[in-house]
């Protein structure tokens, strides 16, 4: 009787985030997929570091631990990379009046409780999510005192509370204050100079609602940021 030849995973050239190189280049994995759109796959890696891995086309949104290939692989395969690429982490942003952003409204979360936010919602990123996502990158970029505060408490929720492993990627690397080119993009416009619209607007364009929840988060460090407020009072 025949035996089967073994199945050989198919290479994936790929242009791969800097966030990934530490598992990559480490011993072979077997990752899980966990959910799959039209133009990108997510896998469980079962490393603490880089908890889920995004393989993702051009037209998908580029997460920060993604990986950006022209076709999405099914089965078995070997990620070849053939370019590595920087994600964006705005920083040592400048708290903008409110004139900069209350075109977009805004609400502040309650203290942005993670415990009430994580897994709230529904779809691959669930709307609690999205706006902690987005309020954890603001407060990084900001220097809001209440990140650490917010960061063990989306800590402590992700370990306790259920929610897609699309979100646990994405919070993960907002706690570090990595972020999505919207959403960091959104962000540095309306703490800068000249028409923030185009920027907010390539922002809201994202998925279906995502969008305007992670500009919420922003809206809310914004809103309560300590510089914020002093800026009300000597006005």
């Amino acid at each position: 009787m025949p035996v089967p030849a073994p199945t050989v995973p198919l290479p994936l050239p790929c242009a791969a985030s800097t966030l990934l190189a530490d598992l990559l280049d480490g011993p072979t994995r077997s990752l899980v997929e966990v959910a799959r759109t039209r133009v990108s796959v997510h896998y469980e890696t079962g490393d603490a570091a880089v908890p889920v891995l995004c393989v993702a086309t051009r037209d998908a949104v580029r997460l920060p631990h993604s990986v950006l290939t022209e076709v999405l692989p099914i089965g078995a395969f070997r990620i070849d990379v053939t370019r590595w690429w920087s994600p964006d982490r705005p920083m040592a942003l400048s708290v903008p009046a409110a004139g900069r952003w209350v075109a977009w409204g805004g609400t502040e979360y309650d203290g942005l409780d993670p415990h009430a936010l994580v897994g709230r919602g529904e779809g691959l990123t669930p709307a609690g999510d999205d706006v902690l996502a987005g309020a954890l990158v603001a407060g990084h970029a900001t220097g809001h005192p209440l990140l650490p505060a917010w960061r063990r408490a989306t800590r402590a929720a992700l370990a306790t509370r259920r929610t897609t492993a699309v979100s646990v990627g994405m919070l993960h690397s907002a706690l570090a204050g990595w972020a999505a080119p919207e959403l960091a993009g959104a962000l540095t416009a309306l703490c800068g100079d000249g028409d923030a619209r185009p920027a907010v607007d390539r922002l809201l364009a994202v998925g279906h609602s995502s969008g305007r929840h992670l500009l919420d988060g922003v809206l809310h460090v914004l809103a309560s940021h300590p510089d914020q407020r002093r800026q009300r009072g000597a006005a």
